[in-house]
This record gives structure tokens, C-alpha cells and sequence, in this order.
């Protein structure tokens, strides 16, 4: 916990007092200097904490919220990384070198080997949700865990993730909307018509989401008026003050939404493609009227495509309209990462 005190403040300040001496009296504290370290050699007191609890810590802990030797070794490899980039230039701050070493020691704390309890989510936003199933899930290393049915009014939980989400009649009855992406960030994720982003170019035009392609990475991460917020179609954002703060001030875009989208949608549009497995073009947004070229672009980008086109809308409104899609094997959508069972 020390360590861990210690990385986020070394993280925001570089230059900060260090707290070894655990009978440190109330006159030794207010004398403590923020220069007593080196850059380097405060990376390396806090290195030092992790290492100990890398090789005292146990593989598994029966109690949930506490941290394993795993938590020890990620902690490592996220310090080792910090501390490869040298900060030597006291007027600037900038980069001067890069320690391989200390670069080695980053690949020596990811061995998969190390993390052989844990593993990736079949959903990467099962690791988000508020369902008390989805809590401590295959991917958590590490996290704090907060009560509840303790007695209080509440539960023992973090107020301040109340300042994070719009301001929700009926759901969050509170929110600050403090989670702002900013239009940069959405126009990063801009693609060409092949799909490969526009490294050079993405900031020239603003993302428009009926005219422009886009990495579908982008509606995991930034929500955006007229698509549902957080899984749930029953509230859809809009360019209003509920949704975003001073009205828009600060942008219209907020927290992540998901779109949803069926498997058997995503085939079904590949069987209208001549050759079967095709593209889609862009020539026409009617179905029937698709044509293909010869690429094989994976689901993510045809179901963005699908999106955009509006192809989705007649090809799986079944689950759009709140149904199992009857032609799924059990009622429900699956398998390219789009669907989910709570969308229903």
C-alpha cells in the first residue's frame, strides 16, 4: 500500500517526500524534503516496497480485495515502465534516454506466466458493469472492494464516481458529466474507406457519424447523441443539458454506449456480397443493392460499416425492437463482440 501511495503521487509531482520511516514522529514530518531522492532513486524505493511484496505475497488470497503476488508483478512491470524514461533535465522535464534495462524488467513482470489465474473477458466491458456478478471478473488483478447491507444508509462506496455520469432523471439523479472525450479524441478514431486510421489527416474534418468511417473501438469508448448510454435503449443521449453539462459547453459527447449488433445481421449482409465474404461497398445504403470488393475485413469493421449504412436496422430489428433475434439458436445475439444477452 505504501508503493502504491507512493506511485500515484511520484506519478502526478516527480519531486515528492518519501514516507520509509513507519515511527515517524509528527516534528519529522513537517520537515520531510520532496528532494531528499533522486528521480531514479525514488523509483527504486518503490520498487523495493513491490519487491518484497512480489516475493511474500501468495499466488491466490481467499479474501477478495486482497492483492496477490500477480498484483505485485503488474505493479512492478507499470513502475519499471515510469522509470525506463529518464526525466534528468530539471528546467524542461522532457524525456533525455531510455533505460533498456529497466525496459527488460517490464517484459520480466508481464510473463503470462505470472498471471496464470487470470485472463481476458469474453466481453471487455464485463469489466465495467455494475452487475454484482460481473464484480472481480477473470481480468481484475487487483481491486478495491466496497461493502454494502453494512448497516449505513449507503454502503461503503466511493462517492466521487457520482461526479462521472450526466445528470439522468431516474437513473443517476446527480451526475456532474465530468467525463468529457474531447472532439480531438473522436476524430482520432477516424479510418479511410479501407479502415486503417488517418494518422496524419483525422483532425482536418470533425467525426460525423452519418458520413464518416471510424474504428468501431470508437463507440466502446466515447457515447454520443442519438445512440443508447450504457447498454440501455431506454435511455438515449441527446444534445441536451440532462446529457451534457452547461449545455453542451464542453461537447455533446460523454461516457461509452455499446452498439449491438447480431452475428446472423453480420452474415446475412456478407450473403448479399456476390462472392459470399466480401465488403460491402459504400456505393449504396439499400441492402439489396450492395456490392462487394475483393477485401476480408474482420466483423469490427464490417459492423461498423453496418452502423453507418444503416443495414443494421432491417437485418436484425427484431433485436433493436427489444427481442431475442429469432434466428439466433437461442433468442439472443452472439459472438462478434457486439451482442450482448443484457441488451435484451
Amino acid at each position: 500500500l505504501r508503493a502504491y501511495g507512493h506511485f500515484l503521487l511520484k506519478r502526478l509531482y516527480k519531486n515528492i517526500p518519501f514516507v520509509v520511516n513507519e515511527n515517524l514522529t509528527y516534528e519529522e514530518y513537517n520537515e520531510l524534503s520532496n528532494t531528499q531522492y533522486t528521480n531514479d532513486e525514488g523509483w527504486q524505493l518503490i520498487i523495493d516496497d513491490l519487491m518484497e511484496a512480489y516475493n511474500t505475497l501468495p499466488e491466490v488470497q481467499q479474501d477478495k480485495g486482497r492483492p496477490t503476488r500477480a498484483a505485485a508483478a503488474a505493479f512492478l512491470a507499470k513502475v519499471y515502465l515510469y522509470k525506463a524514461y529518464r526525466q534528468d533535465d530539471a528546467n524542461s522535464n522532457q524525456v533525455t534516454s531510455i533505460n533498456q534495462d529497466d525496459l527488460q524488467k517490464v517484459i520480466e513482470f508481464t510473463n503470462p506466466t505470472l498471471y496464470a489465474n487470470y485472463g481476458l473477458e469474453d466481453d471487455i466491458h464485463n469489466n465495467f458493469r455494475p452487475e454484482e456478478e460481473y464484480e472481480n471478473g477473470i481480468e481484475s488483478i487487483w481491486a478495491i472492494q466496497y461493502s454494502r447491507n453494512d448497516g449505513s444508509t449507503y454502503g461503503n462506496l466511493n462517492w466521487s464516481y457520482g461526479l462521472i455520469p450526466p445528470n439522468i432523471p431516474g437513473a443517476t439523479d446527480g451526475g456532474c458529466d465530468f467525463y468529457k472525450p474531447s472532439q480531438n479524441l473522436v476524430n482520432a478514431y477516424h479510418t479511410g474507406a479501407d479502415g486503417l486510421p488517418l494518422l496524419d489527416t483525422f483532425n482536418e474534418k470533425n467525426f460525423n457519424l452519418a458520413e464518416d468511417n471510424a474504428d468501431p473501438r470508437l463507440f466502446l469508448t466515447v457515447g454520443m447523441p442519438g445512440l443508447p448510454y450504457m447498454f440501455n435503449r431506454n435511455y438515449m443521449m441527446e444534445e441536451t443539458s440532462i446529457w451534457s453539462r452547461s449545455n453542451g459547453l464542453y461537447g455533446q459527447f460523454d461516457e461509452p454506449h455499446r452498439l449491438p449488433l447480431c452475428r446472423r445481421a453480420v452474415d446475412a449482409c456478407r450473403g448479399l456480397c456476390p462472392v459470399g465474404s466480401g465488403r460491402p461497398s459504400h456505393q449504396s445504403r439499400e441492402p439489396a443493392a450492395l456490392t462487394c470488393s475483393n477485401q476480408h475485413p474482420d466483423d469490427f469493421q464490417l459492423s461498423q460499416y453496418l452502423w453507418r449504412e444503416n443495414v443494421h436496422q432491417q437485418l436484425s430489428r427484431q433485436l433493436f425492437q427489444g427481442r431475442g433475434c429469432e434466428d439466433c439458436e437461442d433468442g439472443t445475439p452472439s459472438g462478434n463482440g457486439y451482442g450482448e444477452r443484457a441488451l435484451l
